[in-house]
């Protein structure tokens, strides 16, 4: 019977142990306890494409991190795309080859950053997002998407098979217009958007 309930509280100690760790642990830390997860868009945190403030528009976020832990936001996931599309003009630090990791924003609301390569994202919905052009709202899973390509329109995809073409006409769309870079207000770019 000692010997069993030695047994018992060994487990419970490793059990305690356990728990007292992960309530340590940041929320957004990863199980190896790595700073690599997603995090909360910083509210003085500006879109290195377009000038605008990503923490304005939740349900359109996207975010990268690199692999010196430095991350850049971005108010919608086309956004995003066209910073991939041409990383050295915005960022003259980092190259494509140093992000270590991308997500896009649940556009349902629920709050959840979805790794970009397991989202589901709408292209062609006809559905503006915070540039008030076509977006690829992100979901987590093809249901969601596909419910919301029943509500308004368009294709659900997974976004890493997101066919090439859509992506450059996506990046190119407004007529090629040219986006800047945050450090220059974001009026000086023709988007007055920023409102919440």
């Amino acid at each position: 019977m000692r010997n069993v309930k030695s047994v018992f509280r060994r487990l419970c100690l490793k059990l305690a142990m356990a728990a007292l760790a992960v309530c340590a642990a940041p929320a957004w830390a990863q199980a190896d306890g790595s700073a690599a997860a997603p995090q909360a868009v910083p509210a003085e945190a500006r879109c290195p494409v377009c000038g605008m403030y990503p923490a304005r528009y939740p349900k359109w976020a996207a975010q990268l991190r690199y692999s010196d832990g430095e991350r850049r936001y971005f108010d919608s996931p086309v956004e995003m795309l066209r910073f991939l599309a041409d990383v050295p003009r915005y960022d003259k630090a980092h190259t494509a080859a140093d992000v270590q990791g991308r997500w896009l924003s649940d556009a349902s609301g629920s709050g959840q950053w979805i790794a970009f390569e397991n989202a589901w994202v709408v292209y062609g919905s006809g559905v503006s997002g915070p540039m008030h052009a076509s977006e690829l709202p992100a979901f987590a899973s093809e249901e969601a998407a596909q419910q919301f390509a029943r509500e308004h329109g368009g294709h659900a995809v997974k976004a890493v098979e997101l066919p090439p073409e859509v992506q450059h006409s996506l990046i190119n769309q407004g007529g090629g217009r040219k986006h800047g870079h945050a450090s220059a207000p974001a009026h000086e770019h023709g988007h007055a958007h920023n409102k919440p």
